[in-house]
């Protein structure tokens, strides 16, 4: 929708990487950050091609200390990411020892008990029922605002460090990828998207493998290029079933041109400074195949307090400025710009293989693709009926 690191207005949405607190992982990153020459490929060359994957690549490899490699978290049985069911295959199949559960950052709490099987059940109940890792970030210190209070019903988060429940975002779509993790946090202006990736692998291999150690470029290099080589494209409803592909049709012709009053979302009504846009889904889901570009973070209000379950967290925030108090699930980009208008702005993600990777949303708050458009549909209410909510979901089956 946008260029990269700009908004439609001109204004930046994809300011600096996360702040890295500790010099070893800066100084690391740092160096992950210079590995385009290595590359040699994608936005470095000019060249668009997209590679095969590398067989034997490091991408499945165990690079740390808890025997994780990056399928752990990005798996192939499970659309690139992990699902709820996929994630109870491997709890029993182990005993919950597979190791995706750590409690560094799968279990609902850091000190969880995982002494035996019903322990571990209960230690990862929210990743076994979310598919969603916990992710521990600092508040800023120059942060606009400050926490008033942190309801966690796990007692992990304090005041100076959030813990926030997310999905692990798949790893396909190399092609329209422009923002790298629901927070922008390794998205640079006017920075190739390999660089971007490369930071990220660093990144995961210090902290979700626990590596003493940064992977080296070469495996960085086999990571990000096995990225390049996967894809998904649309899969087309088969012609003997007429009836799914005349529901998949009406579904698109909704998804592109109902029209909708957008209103109250942040990144996008307040850059605009328009308090009403007319559009439609395609307004901020309408990058075409091969085509790269940065994706708005929003907040559409998936993360107000209304939508709370009882295993989220809830913060209560005091802007400086204003002293406006705001209550959010989870602080999105604020956590690492420490901007008050940040508060609960999320990637707005590819939706390439929705149909394989339930629950949606950045915190697996919807479990099916209907309840994603029962979400839409009230929150703009958009007044569909049965039948439109059908096709839409059809149409979003096929993607």
């Amino acid at each position: 929708m946008f260029p990269r690191g700009e908004s439609s207005g001109g204004a930046r949405i994809l300011g600096p990487a996360i702040r890295m607190r500790r010099p070893f992982l800066r100084k690391w990153v740092s160096r992950a950050l210079g590995l385009a020459a290595a590359l040699g490929a994608g936005a470095a060359r000019g060249d668009d091609s997209t590679p095969a994957p590398v067989p034997g690549s490091a991408f499945f490899q165990s690079l740390g200390s808890n025997g994780r490699a990056c399928a752990s978290r990005h798996h192939p049985a499970d659309g690139w990411t992990i699902t709820p069911r996929g994630l109870r295959a491997r709890f029993d199949a182990s005993g919950g020892l597979d190791p995706i559960f750590q409690r560094t950052d799968a279990a609902n709490c850091p000190g969880a008990d995982v002494s035996t099987a019903e322990a571990r059940r209960r230690a990862y109940s929210v990743l076994l029922a979310r598919g969603v890792i916990r992710v521990t970030l600092p508040v800023p210190s120059d942060a606009e605002f400050t926490v008033l209070a942190v309801d966690d019903p796990h007692g992990c988060a304090s005041p100076t460090a959030l813990s926030v429940y997310r999905r692990p975002l798949p790893l396909t779509n190399f092609d329209v990828l422009g923002t790298v993790v629901w927070d922008g946090r390794h998205t640079v202006a006017d920075r190739a998207v390999e660089d971007d990736l490369a930071a990220q692998a660093v990144e995961a291999t210090l902290t979700h493998a626990q590596s003493p150690r940064p992977p080296t470029a070469e495996q960085v290099r086999e990571i990000v290029e096995f990225q390049r080589g996967l894809g998904r494209r649309r899969r087309e409803p088969s012609a003997a079933n007429a009836r799914t592909a005349e529901a998949v049709t009406r579904g698109e012709g909704i998804f592109k041109t109902r029209i909708l009053l957008i209103n109250g979302v942040g990144g996008l009504n307040d850059v605009l400074e328009k308090p009403f846009i007319v559009g439609s889904c395609a307004t901020c889901h309408d990058t075409p195949a091969g085509v790269r570009r940065a994706a708005a973070l929003l907040n559409i209000g998936v993360n107000d307090p209304a939508r709370r379950t009882p295993d989220l967290p809830l913060f209560t925030l005091r802007c400086r400025a204003t002293g406006e108090v705001v209550k959010t699930l989870d602080l999105g980009r604020a956590l690492v710009t420490g901007a008050c208008r940040d508060i609960g702005k999320i990637k707005a993600p590819v939706l390439r293989g929705l149909a394989g990777r339930a629950p949606y949303f950045h915190n697996g708050s919807a479990a099916t693709l209907m309840d994603v458009v029962e979400f839409y549909n009230a929150r703009f209410q958009i007044r569909l009926a049965p039948q439109e909510k059908a096709d839409l979901v059809a149409f979003l089956s096929t993607l």
